[in-house]
């Protein structure tokens, strides 16, 4: 009698992770509905301009020349990232300095569902959106993210990112080189005002 009490309570835990495990699936690279956003995501990005030493960081095999422009923190909803493993992104791989790009959406943009709306997608460097009219809808808070670190714990938990999720980062705005190529950098933007090529 008490094996198959036992059994049947087995039998229900086990139903009820087959439940769980289907539900998120189903929800996986969902944007959750705007009372499921925690407060800290309404507020704006906090941006400092500084003026620091540059910094020079070697990453498999390769010396990064880094000029740090601003301490930057932001709190957001994920809403698109490219993908690093994807056949047509040629630019990322495991020996790249360059990690996960984000594209984020935070503050005016998550005091309405209207943000569940928008299309949103990514290239290898980019992150764009588009609505149909009659959507409310921020670009100024909306932003893509290139993610660099030599940290391989960051660079781990940065490759878990996934649509949906409500993210915390704080770290540097930066510009940054290596010799491979020419003297040209990748500059970052200090505003969430500009647009195209190289508004991140």
């Amino acid at each position: 009698m008490k094996k198959n009490v036992i059994q049947r309570a087995l039998s229900v835990i086990y139903l009820v992770v087959i439940v769980l495990l289907v539900s998120s699936l189903i929800n996986k690279g969902k944007l959750p509905d705007m009372n499921r956003i925690h407060p800290d995501l309404l507020k704006n990005p906090i941006q400092k301009m500084i003026k620091a030493k540059k910094l020079t960081v070697d990453y498999m095999g390769t010396t990064y020349n880094i000029t740090p422009v601003a301490d930057y923190e932001f709190w957001g909803l994920v809403v698109s990232h490219n993908k690093t493993t994807f056949m047509f992104d040629i630019y990322h791989d495991k020996a790249s300095f360059d990690t996960k790009d984000v594209a984020v959406i935070w503050g005016r943009n998550l005091k309405r569902n209207d943000y569940k709306k928008v299309k949103y997608w990514s290239g290898p460097w980019t992150g764009r959106y588009r609505m149909e009219s009659g959507v409310t809808f921020y670009g100024d808070d909306f932003s893509n993210n290139h993610l660099i670190t030599s940290d391989n714990y960051v660079r781990r938990k940065t490759a878990e990112i996934q649509i949906g999720d409500q993210v915390h980062i704080k770290g540097m705005l930066v510009n940054y080189t290596q010799p491979r190529w020419g003297g040209k950098d990748r500059r970052t933007s200090t505003t969430r005002e500009d647009k195209g090529n190289g508004a991140c």
